[in-house]
């Protein structure tokens, strides 16, 4: 292996570190159609490295690395299903999977011919096949050999301090407590990524300061539609806050007025079970400790949408007034904004 993480280096006695990590912010996005809910999930962190973050006071001493779109950053890696080797595909399976029936049927299906518009047929000779059942599987396969298993049994050996890597399907994130292990694993990162027909986004990568010593809204990241974010509580201490992303509460904002405006004409029990399913939908992803006003603020949008377009139903009298309305919302029994908790492995509301 090249670079930093290719032999360890014999360590004198480590200095006094800068407790606030520079991480690099990672993402992997598709050229073409991302990678569905097939993939797993390992709580907050990935299940092959399940130590949390070292705790001090109850805060965490490390940096997280993760995608942010909103400066460009991140350490991003372009791929597409279309990049995928076969042999190494099939070869990681089989460390898995000893069937070799299994393994040659998946074998053809990999192969197996594409038929043209212009009537020629196409036989890949890499990749997965576009809207396969089996592609994000597949695909979930391929990166966990070429990150997970490269970070527990390679780059964690080669890090004086401690090391997290976080993924969920093609979305992912590091965590470095000191800022030279960071930067190494941010120039050996592209040299592993090669061996397997992927490569960096140099435009979108940078490496980021996390640190409850610096609270900032400057220095936040987004990872599975949350903003991170160092600041202080009602208490005085620090703490990591999470907030819908911008762009993810603008796209929610759009979708739903988007929905109202042509399911206006509905019989009004039909519009609002409609109306609800989406609210608790959203409430249900997002709806955690710290992030209220994000909720808030999509569900007032949706009733001023629906107020607004519901007196757009044809003719030329208003359907509501604001105080009809509201006893109308009471009657449906309009979804609220509601936060979840995590306890003891289950999902509950929050009383």
């Amino acid at each position: 292996m090249a670079g930093e993480f290719a032999t360890r280096q014999p360590t004198t006695c480590a200095r006094r570190a800068d407790r606030s990590t520079l991480p690099v912010s990672t993402s992997v996005c598709h050229r073409e159609a991302p990678t569905s809910g097939a993939a797993r999930r390992a709580g907050g962190t990935n299940r092959a490295h399940p130590a949390p973050f070292p705790q001090r006071g109850g805060a965490p001493e490390q940096s997280l690395l993760g995608r942010d779109n909103r400066q460009g950053g991140g350490q991003s890696v372009e791929w597409s299903f279309d990049h995928l080797d076969h042999e190494q595909l099939l070869e990681m399976v089989s460390l898995r999977v000893d069937d070799r029936a299994f393994l040659g049927l998946l074998r053809k299906w990999l192969r197996a011919g594409i038929l043209e518009p212009e009537g020629n047929i196409l036989y890949p000779e890499a990749g997965t096949p576009q809207g396969g059942l089996v592609s994000p599987i597949l695909a979930n396969v391929y990166l966990h050999h070429v990150l997970d298993v490269w970070f527990e049994q390679v780059v964690k050996s080669h890090c004086q301090g401690d090391v997290l890597l976080c993924r969920y399907a093609d979305d992912w994130l590091c965590a470095f407590r000191y800022s030279k292990d960071a930067e190494a694993f941010y120039r050996v990162l592209p040299k592993r990524l090669k061996k397997f027909n992927l490569e960096v986004a140099p435009e979108k990568t940078r490496l980021l300061r996390f640190s409850r010593y610096h609270p900032s809204m400057t220095r936040r990241f987004t990872f599975l539609g949350f903003e991170f974010f160092w600041t202080i509580d009602r208490r005085g201490k620090p703490r990591v806050m999470r907030r819908t992303a911008r762009k993810k509460l603008q796209g929610a904002c759009r979708r739903i007025k988007e929905w109202i405006k042509l399911n206006r004409h509905l019989p009004v029990r039909k519009f609002f079970d409609g109306l609800n399913a989406r609210l608790r939908g959203h409430y249900n992803y997002y709806g955690i400790r710290g992030n209220s006003r994000a909720l808030s603020r999509f569900y007032e949008w949706a009733k001023d949408c629906a107020f607004k377009w519901l007196n757009r139903r044809g003719g030329t009298r208003r359907s509501y007034t604001w105080a009809r309305f509201a006893q109308v919302l009471d009657i449906v029994q309009i979804a609220q904004p509601r936060i979840f908790t995590t306890r003891y492995g289950r999902v509950m509301p929050s009383s």
